[in-house]
């Protein structure tokens, strides 16, 4: 760290460097400590190491909540080679009117269309992606 700050200061751009690297070292505890809490599985059986396919249940999880960690999974999906997921809205019986998470998750997903190259949704309310 100290070497960082050296080769940062000789520029003038100590402050803003060291932010910078605090706020992604926020961010990505952030993510760590999501992922721990709510571990998504491979539904084949597959070692961590080799994932190809996930399940996302979203059952209990308020709107923001659920649409931050389909986001987060979307942003890593390349990274952990992953082909296929599995997200789990359920059918809303604890929404007071419709459910609320299906279409929330495929308006995200119609807006993030980057991330990925198909996706499509049964009548059970599990969306499936493609990568």
């Amino acid at each position: 760290m100290k070497n960082f700050l050296k080769i940062n200061s000789k520029n003038g751009r100590r402050k803003s460097n060291i932010l910078n690297f605090m706020d992604k070292k926020r961010e990505y505890e952030k993510f760590e400590e999501l992922l721990e809490k709510n571990p998504c599985y491979d539904k084949d059986g597959i070692s961590p190491k080799n994932f190809r396919s996930k399940t996302l249940d979203l059952h209990g999880y308020k709107r923001h909540e659920a649409l931050e960690k389909v986001l987060i999974i979307l942003k890593s999906a390349r990274k952990e080679n992953l082909k296929e997921l599995k997200i789990i809205c359920g059918k809303g019986k604890h929404s007071e009117s419709e459910p609320v998470l299906f279409e929330s998750v495929r308006n995200l997903l119609k807006n993030n269309k980057i991330y990925y190259k198909n996706f499509n949704f049964d009548k059970n309310n599990n969306i499936f992606v493609y990568f």
